[in-house]
C-alpha cells in the first residue's frame, strides 16, 4: 500500500489554471497483503490454430495473430478493436544524453541500435495446454553486417481472459560485444490510447 500526495493549485494563478499539480510525493506504508492469484483453471477457454505463416488465438471477445516470418504479436482484437500498431520488439537502445555523446556510448554500442529489429527467425511454434495458448518464437539477433551478436527466444501465454504473459530470454552469442544501453520491448499502441495509470513513480 502506497499513500500518495499531491500539490494543486486551488485557484487560477496567471497561465496556470485551478487543479494544476505543481508537486507530489509518495510513501510506502509498513503495511501490505498478500495479492490473489488468478485461477487459470477458471478462465474461458482459447482456441490456436497456424495458418500459413500466421498462428491466430481466439477467445472470448478477443483474437491475436502472430506473424512466424517475423516472429512478433502483429494484432490484438479485443471486442473488434485493435489494440496494438506494432510489438512487443526487443530494445537496446534509449536517447543518448551528453554523458553518453562525452564518452562516445552512441558509437561504442551502435551494434545494438537496431538489433531487435534485425533478426533472423529459427522457430516459432504454438502449444495448446488446457484453456491456455503459448505461442514461442526463437531467433537470433544480427549486426549490421548480418553477424550474429545474440540468441533470444520470446513467449507469450495467451490466456482465458485475454490477458498475455510476455517472457523474454536474451543470451549474447559473442564475449567481446560492447555494453548495454537498455534491455526491454518496444509496443506501439494507436494514438487513440492516450491515457495510461501505474503503480509506483
Amino acid at each position: 500500500y502506497f499513500l500518495n500526495i499531491y500539490a494543486k493549485l486551488k485557484n487560477q494563478k496567471g497561465i496556470l489554471p485551478a487543479g494544476t499539480q505543481l508537486a507530489f510525493e509518495q510513501f510506502k506504508l509498513p503495511f501490505n497483503k498478500k495479492a490473489v492469484a488468478t485461477s487459470v483453471a477458471g478462465l474461458p477457454s482459447v482456441t490456436s490454430k497456424e495458418e500459413g505463416n500466421t498462428i491466430v488465438v481466439e477467445g472470448s471477445g478477443f483474437k491475436i495473430t502472430f506473424s512466424k516470418n517475423e516472429a512478433s504479436l502483429k494484432s490484438y482484437l479485443l471486442g473488434g478493436k485493435e489494440m496494438i500498431l506494432s510489438g512487443p520488439t526487443p530494445n537496446f537502445w534509449r536517447a543518448p544524453i551528453d554523458n553518453d555523446f562525452g564518452n562516445e556510448l552512441d558509437k561504442r554500442s551502435r551494434v545494438w541500435r537496431k538489433a531487435g529489429e534485425q533478426k533472423t527467425v529459427k522457430s516459432a511454434t504454438v502449444k495448446q495446454s488446457g484453456n491456455t495458448a503459448t505461442v514461442t518464437f526463437v531467433f537470433d539477433l544480427n549486426d549490421e553486417q548480418k553477424q550474429v551478436i545474440a540468441h533470444y527466444t520470446s513467449s507469450y501465454k495467451v490466456l482465458g481472459n485475454g490477458d498475455v504473459l510476455v517472457n523474454a530470454d536474451f543470451k549474447m552469442a559473442k564475449e567481446q560485444l560492447p555494453e548495454i544501453i537498455r534491455f526491454g520491448m518496444n509496443l506501439v499502441m494507436p494514438r487513440e490510447f492516450d491515457q495510461i495509470s501505474w503503480l509506483g513513480r
